[in-house]
C-alpha cells in the first residue's frame, strides 16, 4: 500500500508509531516518555488520513462478525491516536496500547475462526 511510503509515513514509523515489522526504532518508541511535537502531530494526522482511506477496502467481503471486530479495533485505535495527537498520552503509551489492541483483535479473529471449525 502506498501510504506506507510517504514522507509522513516514514517520519511516523521512525519517530512515533512502530508501523512496520522489525522496526529498528521500536524499542525506543515503546519506552518513549515524549509527547508529540507540532511537526509530529501534523505528520501523524496526515499519515492517518491516508491510511484510514484504505479501511473500506480492508472490510470488503468480510462477514458481519469479522467486520465488527475490525470496526471495534478502528474505533479504539482512533481513540489512542486522538489522545496522542492531543498530547494526553506519550509516544510509548500509544505504542503499547496499539500493540494490545492489535493482539486483542487478532485473538477475536482466531476465536471466530475456531467457532466456524
Amino acid at each position: 500500500m502506498r501510504s506506507n511510503q510517504s514522507a509522513d509515513a516514514l517520519l511516523v514509523d521512525a519517530q512515533i508509531i512502530a508501523v512496520t515489522r522489525n522496526n529498528s526504532h521500536a524499542k525506543v518508541l515503546f519506552s518513549s516518555a515524549d509527547k508529540l511535537t507540532d511537526q509530529q502531530a501534523k505528520a501523524l494526522t496526515s499519515y492517518l488520513s491516508e491510511a484510514n482511506s484504505c479501511r473500506p477496502i480492508a472490510l470488503e467481503g468480510l462477514g458481519s462478525e469479522k467486520t465488527a471486530v475490525y470496526e471495534d479495533f478502528f474505533k479504539k485505535i482512533d481513540g489512542v491516536y486522538a489522545d496522542l495527537i492531543a498530547r494526553k498520552i506519550t509516544i510509548g503509551v500509544a505504542n503499547q496500547e496499539r500493540q494490545l489492541l492489535i493482539q486483542d483483535a487478532h485473538m477475536k479473529k482466531l476465536a471466530l475462526q475456531s467457532k466456524k471449525n
